[in-house]
């Protein structure tokens, strides 16, 4: 009888510590009257190979019931090549008429995204929508730089959504529910934000080319230029605007001007604080160079997660090389070369804050932010009207 018993103890055992029975999906309750901006949560995730499709998903209980909570301060997953990320979320809307509402995905680097809704009283479900930067921007069912789309939720009903995103860099994890008025009138402030911020930064392309005539104008020129095309891609407003009907863009534009993003600011701070007069200095401005060049051209040779890599170690190597040069100048006492490290440690702080805020990293205190990016362009503005005009004031 013992080993029967035996056998019955480890058997509750395993069912009670399979994926099968350990997945029990919590449930967001919706009201008739959605908030402004309403984050949906809890969310459920799991990584899977590309070709999976809903279908495939719902019919294979392993499969389905392998989804894990994802932890409420992580705003970003890094899968790996050949795989795809399943957000799955369960909404339960008790009101008395159906709820028309915009499900969005606010991050507009996803190279595809597919969006469907099932209704668990008949297990119906429905495409929403399959978008993303691979597909033309006239694509889209709402004309908005992020991925949003219409939902109908049908009263006293629950009902799943389920997004599969394939991207070969990060994958943002937030999703909010908006009432269609409140999301448009979101997204006017966000460009009013963003179009402010290209504004700035053209404007400093402008004053670099006209206000400081120094040798080194034409790499600030530069570096401001690319920082502005790095920006506008992280929003979407360069693919929105310049290359709507071109996808087949999106894939290398941004290593691009990252690049040459870097190689101008080292370019500018190697001449402007005249670095080229120490060996060190020139060493590692020379190196700094070869590796923005690389990040500029690795659009030829490298593919996905190589070149977020790439991306990410190259940014920062430079950066902070730079930055440690720029430091190490602010205590000359001569005082052009001392406001010139200023202005170069300005230009670096305001180009890591502007990036990071744009790719998502800073949502949740985003209006904070955004007043931050306001007053580092601003002091970039004021450092570099506070330069000689010429040349011949350098020994001031």
């Amino acid at each position: 009888m013992r080993p029967f018993i035996l056998v019955f103890l480890l058997l509750t055992i395993w069912l009670a510590a399979s994926p099968a029975r350990a997945f029990h999906a919590q449930v967001q309750r919706l009201d008739a009257e959605l908030p402004q901006a309403q984050r949906l949560a809890p969310l459920y995730f799991q990584l899977l190979p590309e070709h999976l499709i809903l279908e495939d998903v719902l019919a294979d209980p392993a499969i389905y019931h392998s989804f894990q909570p994802l932890p409420s301060q992580q705003n970003a997953l890094l899968a790996p090549t050949g795989q795809a990320t399943w957000l799955f979320v369960r909404l339960d809307y008790q009101g008395s008429t159906d709820l028309q509402a915009v499900l969005d995905y606010p991050f507009p680097l996803a190279d595809r995204v597919t969006l469907y809704q099932v209704n668990r009283s008949n297990q119906r479900f429905t495409k929403l929508q399959r978008t993303g930067t691979d597909y033309p921007f006239s694509m889209r069912q709402i004309p908005s730089r992020s991925f949003a789309t219409r939902l109908t939720l049908q009263a006293g009903e629950q009902h799943d959504i389920y997004i599969k995103i394939q991207d070969a860099a990060l994958t943002s994890t937030v999703l909010s529910l908006w009432s269609e008025p409140a999301f448009h009138a979101h997204q006017q402030q966000l460009d009013q934000t963003d179009w402010f911020i290209q504004g700035m930064l053209w404007l400093l392309v402008l004053f670099a080319l006209t206000a400081y005539r120094q040798p080194s104008q034409r790499y600030l020129a530069g570096f401001f230029a690319a920082l502005a095309m790095v920006v506008a891609t992280l929003n979407g407003l360069a693919f929105a605007w310049l290359w709507p009907e071109q996808p087949e863009i999106n894939h290398s534009i941004l290593y691009i001007f990252a690049g040459t993003s870097l190689l101008c600011l080292n370019a500018f701070i190697q001449h402007g604080l005249l670095l080229t007069k120490q060996p060190l200095s020139k060493i590692l401005a020379q190196f700094n160079a070869l590796l923005a060049w690389l990040l500029l051209f690795s659009p030829l040779y490298a593919q996905g997660q190589q070149r977020l890599y790439l991306l990410i170690i190259i940014s920062a190597f430079v950066l902070l090389i730079n930055l440690l040069q720029a430091v190490r100048f602010s205590l000359a006492t001569i005082s052009v070369q001392r406001r010139m490290s200023w202005l170069a440690q300005c230009c670096i702080v305001t180009s890591m804050l502007l990036c990071l805020v744009h790719t998502s990293y800073l949502v949740p205190a985003e209006g904070s932010y955004s007043t931050l990016q306001f007053i580092m362009l601003l002091l970039c503005v004021v450092l570099l009207l506070s330069l000689p005009a010429t040349p011949n004031n350098q020994g001031n």
